[in-house]
C-alpha cells in the first residue's frame, strides 16, 4: 500500500471521527432544546390560563400580577410578550441573550431593526396571522436576530395569541440555537470532505485496476511485435500474432472507454447493457486491488435479457461490495458472484416494500468472511456508516442511491461468523438480448481527395496508409492554420476533412467554423480519441457531419468515409 493510499485512509478516518463527535453534540443540543422547549411552553400555558382565570374573576390584584411577572422572569428561555409589534414584557433571560434593557423597551424598541434583513418579512407576516387569530404554515420559525452588541444570534421561535392587558397580544418563547447551526455547518463540512476523500479513494481503485489491465495489454502488443521482428517460418504464426495485437488493442480501446465515461463527471447515461458480460469485463479492475488470498468465482449465464444501466455507477457499485467483502475476510476466503433472471410477484413485494412486481435480474455478491450483527445490519445503507476504523469505497447509502436510480432495489443477508450475501434487483428489458453474431467485416473502397487534419505524425502515417489502401487521394495538414490554408486554396476539390480536435495551434471547433465559412458545404468528420459528450458533441451540434472515436479499423474508418460521401 502506498503512502498516498495511507495518508488517505488516515484522513478519511479523522473525517470520520470529527463527524461521529459533531454528530453526538448536535443529537445532545437538539435533545436539549426539546426538552427546554416543552417545559417552558407547559409552564407558560399553564401561567396564560391562571392569569385568565383571575382575570375573569376580578380578583387579580397588583400582587399577583406582578408575581406571575416574576414567574415569566424566572424563566430560563427568553420571553416576549408583543402588542402592535412593541415590546411589552422581557424577561431577564432575554435581556442576558439580546442585551436589551428594560429601558429600551420604555423608550419604544423596534424589533424589525434587530432582525436580519432575509427574515423581516417572514416575521412581519407570521406576527399579523397571530394578531388576526390565523394560524401559521409552520409551528417553529428560525431566525437571525441582531444583539445590541451587533452578534448575530440564531434563534428557533414558538409563539401563540394570549390577552395581555385586555388586549391582543402575541407571546414569543426564544430558543437560542447558534451552537447548534454551528454544528450543524460543521457536519455538512465533514460529509463533504468525507465524500470527496472516499470518491478520490473510489478513482484510485479505479485507476489501479484499469492500469493493470492496461500494461498487461500493451505487454502483449509488444511482446507480438517483437516475435513478429524476429520473423517466422510460415504464415499461419504471423496471422496468430495479428490477430492477438487486434484483441490488445480492442481491449485497451475498452479500458479507455471506462476512463472516459467516469471522466463525464457523474452523468447518468444509462443504456441496455448485458449485465453478465459486463460484470466479465469489470471483476479483472477490482480483482487486481484486493488480496491474491481471496478466490473470486462467478456464475454468469450469457443467455440473459439486458439491462438499463450507467456503466461507471455500476462499476463503482460493484466495486464498493466487492471492497467491503474482501475487507471482511481474514485470510483465505471467497468472493461469489451471479446473476439469475428471477419474476418479482406480490407475495415478495410484501416483506420487501422497495420492490416492483416484474421481471427482473438478481446480481448476488456474497462472501465468507466476518459477516454483521443485527444492529450493524439495520444501520448499513446509513449515510457515512461504517464498521471499520479506517473507511474505504463508495458506502452502502451511496450503492443504495445509484441502485434505487435504476429503479431497482437491493437487500442484505448476514449474520456475525456466517459471511454477508448482497443481492441487487435490476428491471430487465422485456426484449431478450440476440446472441452476439460477429458482422462480416467489409472494406469499402472509394475515390476522391481527403484532407487529414492531424497533428501527431506516427497517427497521420496510419492515418495516410489507410486512406491510401482504400484508394483516396491524401492530403495532410499538421496544424489548423495549415489546413485553413489548403482549404482555401482546394476549395471544391476536397471530397473529406478528417479533422482531430486536439491541434497545438488552435482548437478544433475554431477549425471547423474557419472551414464552413471558407465552405460552408465542406463535408467534416471530427475524429478523437474523446469520447463523444463534450467538445466534440459541440462541432456536432453546430453542423460537423459525423464522429469517428479513435482507435477505429480500416472497414470501420472505410465504412465512415462512404457513409458521409454518399
Amino acid at each position: 500500500m502506498t503512502e498516498e493510499s495511507l495518508n488517505l485512509k488516515e484522513k478519511c478516518s479523522d473525517l470520520e471521527r470529527q463527524l461521529k463527535e459533531t454528530k453526538k453534540e448536535f443529537s445532545y443540543y437538539k435533545k436539549l432544546s426539546e426538552e427546554n422547549e416543552r417545559k417552558r411552553l407547559q409552564e407558560i400555558h399553564d401561567l396564560l390560563e391562571l392569569i385568565e382565570e383571575t382575570k375573569k374573576s376580578k380578583l387579580m390584584s397588583q400582587e399577583n400580577e406582578e408575581k406571575y411577572k416574576n414567574l415569566i422572569d424566572l424563566s430560563p428561555d427568553p420571553i416576549i410578550i408583543l402588542q402592535n409589534d412593541q415590546p411589552q414584557l422581557i424577561n431577564s433571560a432575554c435581556i442576558n441573550l439580546f442585551g436589551f434593557s428594560k429601558k429600551d423597551i420604555n423608550n419604544g424598541l423596534n424589533i424589525y431593526e434587530y432582525i436580519s434583513e432575509e427574515d423581516k418579512a417572514e416575521v412581519k407576516k407570521r406576527l399579523t396571522d397571530r394578531y388576526a387569530g390565523k394560524k401559521p404554515e409552520t409551528k417553529k420559525l428560525i431566525i437571525n436576530i441582531i444583539a445590541k452588541d451587533s452578534t448575530i444570534i440564531t434563534c428557533e421561535i414558538s409563539d401563540s395569541l394570549v390577552n395581555f392587558h385586555g388586549k391582543p397580544a402575541v407571546l414569543v418563547i426564544i430558543h437560542d440555537i447558534t451552537e447548534r447551526e454551528k454544528a450543524l455547518e460543521e457536519k455538512a463540512i465533514l460529509e463533504s470532505r468525507l465524500r470527496e476523500a472516499r470518491k478520490t479513494e473510489a478513482i484510485a481503485t479505479l485507476a489501479g485496476g484499469i492500469a493493470h489491465e492496461f500494461n498487461n495489454a500493451l505487454f502483449t502488443v509488444s511482446g507480438s511485435v517483437e516475435l513478429m521482428q524476429m520473423g517466422f517460418s510460415d504464415k499461419d504464426n504471423f496471422d496468430k500474432y495479428i490477430e492477438i495485437i487486434k484483441n490488445s488493442v480492442r481491449r485497451m480501446a475498452g479500458l479507455t472507454e471506462k476512463l472516459l465515461a467516469y471522466a463525464q463527471g457523474g452523468k447518468y447515461h444509462a443504456k441496455p447493457i448485458c449485465l453478465c458480460s459486463y460484470i466479465e469485463d469489470t471483476v479483472p479492475f477490482i480483482k487486481s486491488t484486493i488480496s491474491k488470498l481471496i478466490r473470486v468465482e462467478t456464475n454468469l449465464p450469457k443467455d440473459m435479457p439486458e439491462v438499463m444501466a450507467d456503466i461507471t455507477q455500476m462499476q463503482l457499485v460493484i466495486s464498493a461490495i466487492m471492497t467491503n467483502s474482501s475487507e471482511a475476510i481474514e485470510g483465505k476466503g471467497y468472493i461469489r458472484i451471479s446473476v439469475d433472471q428471477v419474476d418479482i410477484d406480490k407475495k415478495y413485494i410484501k416483506d420487501h416494500l422497495d420492490a416492483k412486481p416484474g421481471s427482473y435480474l438478481c446480481l448476488t455478491i456474497e462472501d465468507n468472511g466476518k459477516g454483521m450483527d443485527q444492529e450493524v445490519l439495520r444501520r448499513i445503507f446509513d449515510p457515512f456508516f461504517s464498521t471499520k476504523f479506517q473507511g474505504r469505497g463508495l458506502g452502502m447509502a451511496a450503492v443504495y442511491g445509484i441502485i434505487r436510480n435504476h429503479s431497482g432495489w437491493i437487500t442484505v443477508d448476514s449474520k456475525s461468523g456466517k459471511g454477508t450475501s448482497v443481492r441487487i434487483y435490476l428491471p430487465a428489458i422485456k426484449h431478450h438480448r440476440k446472441k452476439d453474431v460477429k458482422p462480416e467485416v467489409k472494406v469499402y473502397s472509394g475515390i476522391g481527395t481527403i484532407l487529414v487534419v492531424e497533428d501527431e505524425e506516427l497517427v497521420m502515417t496510419v492515418y495516410t496508409q489507410m486512406l491510401q489502401k482504400l484508394g483516396y487521394d491524401i492530403i495532410e495538414a499538421k496544424t489548423g492554420s495549415e489546413a485553413i490554408n489548403i482549404i482555401k486554396q482546394q476549395k471544391r476539390n476536397i471530397s473529406l476533412v478528417l479533422l482531430d480536435i486536439g491541434l497545438q495551434d488552435m482548437s478544433g471547433g475554431n477549425v471547423f467554423s474557419m472551414i464552413r465559412k471558407i465552405n460552408p458545404e465542406q463535408k467534416v468528420v471530427i475524429c478523437s480519441g474523446y469520447s463523444i459528450d463534450g467538445p466534440v458533441q459541440k462541432i456536432l451540434d453546430e453542423g460537423a457531419n459525423g464522429f469517428i472515436q479513435k482507435p477505429f479499423s480500416i472497414a470501420k474508418l472505410s465504412e465512415k468515409v462512404k457513409e458521409i460521401l454518399s
